[in-house]
C-alpha cells in the first residue's frame, strides 16, 4: 500500500507542475486509465478487508484491461508530442502519470496474489498469467 501512495505522490507532483490546465486534450487520455486504477485499489481495500480469494482471483484477470489503456494512452499522447513538439515536455509528465496508474495496478496485484497466499497457501506468483485468466475461479 505504500508503494501505491508513492505513485499517488508522483502523479501529484506531475499535475501540481503542469503548466497548462487538466482539461487539456493531453491530460484527458489518463481519465479511462484513471478510473480503473481507482476500481482496481478500491477492490483490492476490501480484498484485504474481507481475505476475499475469489475476488483476488477476478482482480487478476482485470488487471490486463488496465494494461491495455495504459498502451492506448501512450500511443495517443506520443502522437500529440509527434504533431506539436512544444507539448512535449508536457507529454513527458503525462507519460510517467500514465506509468505510475500502470504501477498502481501492478502493485494492486501483488496485494490480490499476496492474499491469495495468506489464505490458501498457494503462491500464484509462480504461474504464469495466462493459467490465472484461464482458470475457474
Amino acid at each position: 500500500m505504500e508503494r501505491i501512495g508513492d505513485e499517488c505522490c508522483k502523479i501529484a507532483r506531475f499535475l501540481k507542475n503542469s503548466e497548462v490546465e487538466l482539461e487539456n486534450a493531453i491530460w484527458k487520455e489518463l481519465r479511462p486509465a484513471t478510473r480503473l486504477a481507482k476500481n482496481l485499489l478500491s477492490r483490492t481495500i476490501d480484498i484485504l478487508a474481507r481475505n476475499d480469494t475469489e475476488a483476488a482471483y477476478i482482480l487478476i484477470k482485470d488487471d490486463e484491461e488496465l494494461d491495455v489503456q495504459y498502451h492506448n494512452a501512450i500511443r495517443v499522447i506520443s502522437s500529440y508530442m509527434i504533431e506539436d513538439t512544444s507539448k512535449i515536455t508536457q507529454g513527458i509528465d503525462v507519460l510517467m502519470a500514465a506509468k505510475a496508474l500502470e504501477r498502481i495496478g501492478d502493485h494492486c496485484i501483488n496485494i490480490a496474489e499476496s492474499t491469495i497466499f495468506a489464505t490458501e497457501g498457494e503462491d500464484i506468483r509462480k504461474h504464469a498469467k495466462r493459467d490465472i485468466r484461464a482458470s475457474s475461479r
